[in-house]
């Protein structure tokens, strides 16, 4: 086995040099090499590099701005290794992670999943049981939930790599891989996410100027995903789709009419605070949004 670490990173040098620390300091030793996809950052970052000698550093510096989709793309693109796993540029590694890799590698057919701490201690993603999990599971939680570490077999991921259409929507694609593959829970942590600095994706998925893409997304999400849904009689969690769909519709001043048609009211009582939601004129929705709603659509979109 060798594994390919990705790792996108913009203006967070001091913070990507932490991340590094945390593969080198690993309990366990494991081949492996450390993709650096620099996304034209402005700190210093391609001059630190120029410095750092290691075999195991791959450090590639893109001018793409198009966010942290495109560079991750790139560098599964990139990876030599027979698995690839992500981190984000401000998280560390646990220092045990290769140590449970080795563990449990012959169980790994396909995806592994791992789940995460972070800085303040507590679990950002759970998994309660080491064992086999199906698509089905992840969607209805059923012992594993939150923010959960991918590693996969190079070919899987390189033959579907993230949908660059979406918006900040990486279970878009994961969704795809873990429908068609097999799929192992290890419930140690892998990572440690930072929950210390300022969280981009929150403020861009909350970002009125964007809900039009989500609300995109969200159809595309439907259209690939509803008839595993009703075949696996996921009609609730269904409907938890269709409520952010028709939410970022709703905040986008899209017509949401046959949305609402489809949303099944009779198990799911959030159908009248859609209908009111919709009746509210749009800019006086858009104020009512920026003064009261982000905590809660933290909650009910995210």
């Amino acid at each position: 086995m060798k594994l390919s670490i990705i790792i996108s990173t913009f203006n967070r040098k001091d913070k990507l040099i932490r991340c590094i620390n945390s593969i080198f300091g690993q309990s366990s030793k494991l081949n492996y090499e450390i993709l650096i996809i620099d996304d034209n950052s402005n700190d210093g970052t391609q001059e630190m590099f120029e410095y750092i000698n290691s075999p195991r550093i791959k450090y590639f510096r893109i001018k793409n701005n198009g966010g942290k989709i495109p560079a991750v793309n790139y560098g599964i693109k990139k990876a030599s290794g027979t698995h690839i796993t992500f981190i984000d540029d401000d998280d560390l590694f646990h220092k045990d992670f290769f140590k449970y890799i080795i563990k449990y590698k012959n169980k790994i057919k396909g995806i592994a999943l791992f789940p995460s701490l972070n800085t303040q201690g507590y679990s950002s993603g759970i998994i309660n049981k080491t064992k086999e999990y199906t698509l089905r599971d992840l969607i209805l939680k059923k012992d594993l939930f939150g923010e959960l570490n991918v590693l996969a077999k190079s070919k899987i991921i390189k033959k579907n790599p993230y949908d660059e259409s979406v918006f900040y929507f990486e279970s878009f694609s994961q969704y795809f891989w873990y429908l068609n593959n097999h799929v192992f829970g290890i419930k140690y942590p892998s990572s440690i996410k930072d929950t210390t600095g300022q969280d981009r994706v929150s403020n861009k998925l909350l970002d009125p100027k964007n809900s039009n893409q989500r609300f995109k997304d969200y159809i595309k999400y439907i259209n690939r995903f509803e008839k595993y849904y009703l075949e696996n009689k996921l009609e609730r969690e269904l409907n938890n789709v269709y409520f952010r769909l028709i939410f970022y519709g709703i905040l986008s001043n899209k017509d949401i009419y046959n949305y609402l048609k489809k949303y099944r009211k009779s198990i799911d009582k959030k159908y009248l605070l859609l209908y009111f939601l919709n009746l509210i004129p749009h800019k006086i929705f858009l104020i009512i949004y920026k003064l009261f709603l982000p905590v809660l659509t933290k909650k009910l979109v995210y």
